[in-house]
């Protein structure tokens, strides 16, 4: 069945919100949802095209799984997975989703740079993944996932081996924020929908960072448990989210240090801002919250 036809469990998504974590993919996702023609993949983040080996990556679920995500009479469907630009070219994001959506949309969604990454490193924190302190991490080999992702330019670089400009948007976070209504108009007229959908749930915002919590060390044993891991894989995020708080609230910890040493921070922005020049000059959008 090609893509874009209504009803199948055998259907494939049209197009893909590929990221980048920390950018308002979240509240995307949800706006997306809202609109009559548009089906979003439930639970969100199928991280299909991610190895098993990467954290929840889904690659060994097979296609039938990932095609029943999409069952819905809405004209079409999609799915947002922020991990597909976290990600080394190696790992062969990029490749497998064209091979398998080669007339896919891409939709990008970018943020200035060191916010995001620090926003990035306090979710893993909250997460329980990460207990040490930004240089530190900063400071592995190979690169962490949370720099990665604010290598816009290298990751956009990598998605338009396969795919043509032409059926790639990239966002910028701000605009999101402040131009809500403009910017979804925009990104229905890219998607082929009614670009006139509004709604009041526009005003709504998901998954803000503060309105959750820093563990301690126990907690952090406590996120990682098998039950608690079970239960982040198999319940929706808002459901899973709320769980996490209920539990983690007799452990909530300080907020992790997220300066850095100024040599260390001056070194970083230089490389984001050539990042950032870089996918200017890529997507030709002005993109200026970025800096």
């Amino acid at each position: 069945m090609r893509q874009g036809t209504t009803t199948s469990a055998a259907r494939l998504p049209d197009f893909l919100l590929i990221g980048a974590t920390k950018a308002g993919t979240s509240s995307l996702d949800f706006y997306l949802s809202l609109h009559p023609e548009i089906h979003m993949a439930r639970p969100k983040e199928p991280r299909y095209f991610v190895d098993d080996a990467e954290p929840f990556g889904r690659w060994s679920r097979g296609e039938a799984w990932y095609r029943s995500l999409f069952a819905s009479p809405k004209r079409l469907a999609g799915e947002t997975s922020p991990y597909y630009t976290d990600t080394p070219a190696e790992m062969n994001v990029a490749r497998r989703a064209a091979h398998l959506l080669p007339g896919a949309k891409i939709i990008y969604v970018v943020r200035e740079p060191m916010a995001r990454l620090r926003s990035h490193f306090l979710m893993l924190h909250r997460n329980g993944r990460e207990h040490e302190s930004l240089p530190a991490c900063l400071a592995r080999q190979p690169e962490p996932r949370l720099l990665l992702a604010s290598l816009y330019a290298t990751q956009l670089a990598e998605w338009r081996r396969f795919y043509p400009p032409e059926r790639i948007l990239v966002l910028d976070c701000h605009d999101l924020e402040t131009w809500r209504r403009e910017t979804m108009r925009r990104v229905f007229e890219f998607l082929g929908v009614n670009p006139d959908f509004r709604s009041v749930l526009f005003a709504h915002r998901r998954n803000v960072t503060k309105q959750q919590i820093i563990p301690t060390t126990s907690g952090r044993r406590i996120l990682q448990s098998r039950p608690m891991r079970y239960a982040e894989r198999t319940l929706p995020d808002p459901v899973f989210y709320h769980l996490k708080n209920i539990v983690l609230r007799p452990f909530a910890g300080n907020l992790p240090e997220t300066s850095l040493p100024p040599g260390v921070e001056e070194t970083l922005r230089k490389r984001l801002r050539d990042e950032v020049v870089r996918l200017r000059e890529m997507s030709g959008e002005t993109l200026r919250s970025l800096g």
